[in-house]
């Protein structure tokens, strides 16, 4: 009888220690899982300062590449659309950042055809910059159907255009894409391009 007593207290000694075990386990996994959804907590703040970074380190890369561009002579900007007057007669323009000048530009017009901008930056170097005035109309042709088409403004333009069937025999559906910005305009069910040539060269009768 004693010896029973003595045994099956050992084994409750013994179930009580593993439970303990257990518990200091399960209290050390807790813990875990609580530091896990703090940090989980914490993810939207840090994408968001992750994309504020992202932002000034591009930032940062475009104003570099305008510094070493401008060491090598081949800083490039576009001129983009600033104005358009009743005539239809545009102006475009563009703002040079990295151009500091001590004193008042001369504006030149060269031989080359270009205009000239000459000024002395704030180390006393003398620098230029350049326009090129002879610029014409993107023009995006479709020999295939007679078409072409002409950008309303002069200069630099990356676009394309596709034609293709429309919904029906008689229509055509025209998509518009421009690669720098990385948009495209689709209009649908369009008249077919006999139809836009038959307007431009007499009063179509269909």
């Amino acid at each position: 009888m004693i010896k029973g007593e003595f045994w099956n207290h050992s084994r409750i000694v013994a179930i009580g220690n593993l439970i303990n075990l257990k518990q200091t386990e399960l209290n050390a996994q807790i813990i875990l899982v609580n530091g896990l959804l703090a940090q989980q907590a914490l993810l939207p703040t840090k994408q968001s300062l992750l994309l504020q970074k992202q932002n000034s380190l591009a930032d940062k890369e475009n104003q570099l590449g305008l510094l070493t561009g401008g060491e090598q002579n081949e800083i490039c900007l576009p001129m983009g659309l600033v104005h358009i007057d009743p005539s239809g007669l545009t102006v475009n323009g563009s703002l040079m950042k990295f151009a500091t000048a001590t004193n008042t530009p001369t504006l030149l017009d060269a031989a080359t055809g270009e205009l000239s901008l000459y000024y002395p930056d704030n180390s006393g170097q003398f620098m230029a910059a350049y326009f090129q005035t002879l610029v014409a109309r993107t023009r995006l042709q479709f020999p295939d159907n007679n078409v072409t088409l002409f950008a309303r403004v002069a200069g630099r333009n990356t676009m394309s255009a596709t034609i293709s069937d429309g919904s029906s025999d008689e229509t055509c559906t025209l998509a518009i894409t421009n690669s720098d910005r990385g948009i495209t305009e689709t209009w649908t069910d369009l008249p077919p391009p006999s139809y836009w040539l038959c307007r431009r060269c007499a009063p179509c009768t269909k």
